[in-house]
């Protein structure tokens, strides 16, 4: 019951009483509905999708810009990789270290920067620092380091729990912004597959990783909590769908069509299956997996694919 008063009441002072209302009205309807009536669901879901659309562009014409924080270390460039795992290397789940150790074998071209909550400050400034854990969560703590280190930096940022098949550098070279995309579908997902924050490559200075930066910190700015999840993937629809900004779409190639459907996170449980294991890693280099779970190393008395990459990458 103190959930759904804290939602009520960051929700109506961030949208207003009304839009905040009817925000949460269309996020009841469509959890409820999403498995039964689906093209109703659907229409809820976009309901809301048009509420923090609209909220956004309000964010974006009403406030001054920020100006760009300045690099703390100037000499990094494009040529980095950034992975950030708040609780740093000791407290890190085995899934995670093959993760990044899989990032580390596939990276030659680029530094591997591993971050956490101790060397973060090395790199920027953060004035949210101390909204961390009252109102911000650690999850959009991460959505506003990662949008910073692209912005300030460039480079290419990694979720640690992103796996890794082939060479990175030679898969995204030559784009001034990449990132996992996939056909469009109808989904109860902000992107549709049409990007994927959890992998974003960009130069130092590209305007549309600094204009999406440039919003999540006025948001941060003006609130001390997020009242939706996904603002950043909302950050980003705004511009592609309201601004003119779907071309950085476009000349993104459609690529890695099994990292979130049909992929290697499915298979991690199940007796390792080197057939099928083959057929998702020659359509898909970069596979998602996740840390919320525990997994096993051996089922139905033979090893995992969990198994077998914790002695790979032992």
């Amino acid at each position: 019951m103190y959930y759904l008063y804290k939602k009520f009441k960051i929700t109506t002072h961030v949208l207003g009483f009304s839009k905040g209302l009817s925000y949460l009205w269309y996020l009841f309807l469509y959890k409820v509905l999403r498995n039964i009536f689906v093209s109703i669901a659907y229409n809820m879901f976009y309901q809301k999708h048009k509420i923090v659309i609209d909220f956004i562009e309000h964010l974006d014409l009403s406030i001054e810009e920020l100006p760009c924080t300045p690099p703390i270390k100037p000499n990094i460039g494009n040529d980095t990789i950034w992975i950030f795992w708040y609780q740093g290397k000791e407290k890190m789940p085995e899934i995670v270290r093959i993760s990044i150790e899989s990032v580390k074998k596939h990276s030659v071209g680029y530094k591997v920067f591993l971050l956490d909550k101790d060397n973060i400050s090395d790199f920027l400034n953060l004035p949210v620092m101390n909204k961390l854990g009252n109102g911000m969560t650690y999850t959009h703590f991460s959505d506003y380091v990662r949008l910073s280190l692209l912005s300030v930096y460039g480079g290419v940022w990694i979720d640690a729990t992103m796996f890794v098949t082939e060479n990175i550098k030679e898969k995204i070279d030559g784009y001034d912004f990449y990132t996992i995309k996939n056909v469009r579908e109808k989904l109860y997902c902000v992107s549709e597959y049409r990007w994927s924050i959890s992998f974003m490559k960009c130069s130092k200075g590209n305007t549309f990783i600094n204009q999406a930066c440039m919003l999540f910190r006025k948001y941060w700015d003006l609130y001390d909590s997020q009242f939706e999840y996904a603002l950043l993937d909302y950050i980003l629809a705004y511009l592609v769908e309201r601004k003119d900004w779907q071309y950085v779409l476009d000349d993104v190639p459609l690529n890695n069509p099994r990292t979130y459907k049909d992929s290697l996170f499915y298979m991690l449980d199940k007796p390792f299956d080197m057939e099928r294991y083959n057929a998702i890693i020659d359509a898909t280099w970069l596979h998602k997996f996740s840390c919320h779970k525990e997994y096993l190393r051996e089922s139905e008395g033979k090893e995992t694919l969990y198994g077998k990459l914790l002695r790979e990458y032992n």
